[in-house]
């Protein structure tokens, strides 16, 4: 390399590592750097990260423009001494958000950011002589001479929810997908009961497609029929609670961004999140196993109950009088489902 090659190895070198140093910055927030609760201020914010987010857009598609082969190396470290202030703006910028605005809200910000930082640092890396090792910030491997990523990760930094509100109902219309997904799953298994359902084993299988003789089907039985009919119905139940939650008790807090209530919201998402999804998954793959077993789904439906029961209580806490009606008959609803299910046990 020359020496004007040699310099702009160093600078690029430097740029990367600042930053692999600002993504761990960003993975362990500094309550030093919040504003506080009443001080930040949602618009002012957007402003702000938007203009940072299109100065790196710009920025990076003139590294790119600039760095391209063959380049000047005294123009793309000028572009560098550009580029890098940019960055690190957007983080403390991202570093000031509190997190009594939400966990939810600071989590997704904190995340597509971080996005937005690996994206840049594999632009950087493609064009040095060698490469770093990006693998301590999971970015991928290899050269990125355009800037595709980095364009569409700023684009997706400046459509993010605007509060916690918009952030936890994300999270749980995921769930929501997931339900539509099972029953979609559960009533496309039951037109073919002869085998467990099994994806991959239908791939392997699909050879055979045309072998199967459809008369040889077996129908379901009494007991199979009322087991689906009610494991469906535990699905309908918790589309119908997230739902409700949605479009009625979250609602009460479009112009509320206190404390208590990003506090609930973060409680909310968070079971209605994960561990709902995972119970109605364990669920559908009990109510997808031919033949179906009484005792496998009525364990995962008092499952689902349980992860029901923590929300419908949360739920609760801030409803008026019509609303607690209707959640604790929401609740007595799954209990008739399971108690349907568990009279299959017997027969």
């Amino acid at each position: 390399m020359t020496k004007k090659e040699q310099d702009l190895e160093i600078v690029l070198k430097k740029f990367i590592n600042k930053i692999v140093k600002l993504i761990e910055d960003i993975n362990k927030p500094n309550e030093k750097l919040f504003m506080s609760h009443e001080n930040f201020n949602h618009e002012t914010f957007f402003q702000r990260l938007d203009n940072a987010v299109s100065l790196i857009s710009s920025n990076a598609t003139k590294f790119s423009i600039t760095a391209k082969p063959p380049c000047n190396p005294k123009d793309v470290i000028e572009i560098c001494r550009m580029f890098d202030p940019s960055v690190e703006n957007l983080v403390n910028i991202i570093e000031s958000v509190p997190l009594s605005h939400g966990a939810n809200f600071n989590r997704e910000i904190r995340d597509i950011s971080k996005d937005l930082l690996r994206s840049v640092a594999t632009l950087l890396n493609g064009h040095m002589k060698n490469p770093i090792n990006l693998n301590s910030i999971n970015s991928f491997q290899g050269p990125l001479v355009d800037t595709g990523i980095t364009w569409y990760n700023c684009n997706v930094l400046m459509k993010i929810s605007k509060n916690n509100l918009e952030s936890c109902s994300k999270k749980i219309k995921i769930t929501l997908d997931f339900i539509g997904d099972s029953i979609n799953e559960i009533k496309e298994a039951s037109e073919n009961p002869n085998n467990d359902y099994d994806d991959f084993d239908d791939d392997l299988d699909s050879d055979n497609e045309d072998k199967d003789d459809d008369n040889s089907k077996r129908e379901l039985t009494e007991n199979e029929k009322s087991l689906l009919e009610n494991s469906l119905n535990m699905f309908k139940m918790s589309n119908f609670l997230l739902k409700k939650i949605l479009t009625r008790t979250m609602k009460q807090y479009v112009n509320d961004n206190s404390i208590e209530a990003n506090k609930w919201l973060d409680d909310v998402a968070e079971l209605a999140g994960k561990t709902f999804s995972e119970a109605t998954d364990d669920l559908a793959c009990s109510s997808m196993s031919y033949p179906l077993d009484a005792e496998s789904i009525s364990e995962e439906c008092n499952n689902l109950l349980e992860k029901a029961s923590n929300l419908i209580d949360v739920c609760i806490k801030v409803s008026d009088e019509t609303n607690t009606k209707w959640y604790n008959t929401c609740r007595d609803q799954f209990k008739k489902y399971i108690a349907a299910i568990d009279s299959c046990k017997t027969e």
